[in-house]
């Protein structure tokens, strides 16, 4: 219904790697937790790019939904991130 409408939808695949090993959140020191998230960051911020390049995309009405390290992660990007 909603691509009916003209919405596009993307679930990005952040990086699920720390230091060579699967990410655990609740195993991770602040410097991994830190580095993981600047990383979840950069693939919101392709995901951005690449809606721009489409073409078909009106920018001024971008919206991030995001549940649990999702939500945090799409707060970070809000403040880092001006488009």
């Amino acid at each position: 219904e909603m691509a009916r409408a003209g919405a596009i939808a993307v679930i990005p695949d952040p990086p699920a790697v720390v230091d060579g090993r699967p990410s655990d959140m609740r195993s991770m020191n602040g410097k991994q937790l830190r580095d993981w998230y600047a990383r979840v960051v950069v693939a919101h911020r392709r995901v951005l790019d690449w809606l721009a390049a489409r073409g078909d995309v009106d920018m001024t009405r971008v919206a991030f939904v995001g549940h649990s390290y999702g939500g945090i992660s799409g707060a970070i990007l809000a403040a880092v991130e001006p488009r």
